[in-house]
């Protein structure tokens, strides 16, 4: 008789979920951690649970990614790993395209193509490619700015010299012959 389903939810179980949880291979109904202090990643060995219909992580402190072996549980039909501090994407299998993201939320920083959740940034790549066109944009932004800036005021500049002219030849005068119109007071 091998062991068909595993429900340890709702104690107060703390440390990391242990990776010999993998060698559970019988396990096929459900495995539910759920409502426990668990903390620490996730391990890769969930993915050797390739018959496990419900898999509930729920409502713990587990941290990092969701394991992409997960892609390989072809059964599973609930993966639940709510309320937890998980960031990453979602692993992309046949089941996750029509989940809930009630299933995901919240969490730190999760990220896929579900309804609900935001979508990744592909790759490292991806981001790397932003952040050097933003590092060639910002020099150029800045330089064009600087110019339109200059240019507002050499016209300024010109325009006043353009009116000067007449009034300093007037005030000039003015200034020549003040002596004559001097009354002595």
């Amino acid at each position: 008789m091998k062991l068909q389903f595993l429900k340890i939810n709702n104690n107060s179980f703390s440390g990391s979920l242990p990776g010999a949880v993998g060698s559970l291979a019988g396990l096929q109904i459900m495995l539910d951690v759920s409502n426990n202090n668990l903390s620490g990643v996730l391990p890769q060995q969930l993915g050797k649970l390739e018959m496990l219909e419900f898999l509930n992580l729920s409502h713990n402190q587990f941290s990092g990614s969701i394991p992409s072996s997960l892609a390989s549980m072809l059964s599973l039909s609930t993966l639940d790993v709510s309320y937890n501090d998980l960031e990453g994407p979602v692993p992309t299998t046949w089941l996750l395209q029509n989940a809930s993201a009630s299933w995901f939320l919240p969490n730190k920083g999760l990220c896929g193509n579900l309804p609900g959740l935001p979508p990744c940034y592909s790759t490292p790549v991806a981001a790397h490619k932003k952040g050097k066109i933003l590092g060639l944009l910002l020099p150029i932004v800045l330089v064009i700015g600087f110019v339109i800036v200059a240019a507002i005021v050499v016209i300024i500049i010109l325009t006043r010299k353009k009116r000067n002219p007449q009034e300093s030849v007037a005030a000039e005068a003015r200034d020549l012959f003040s002596v004559w119109n001097f009354d002595g007071r």
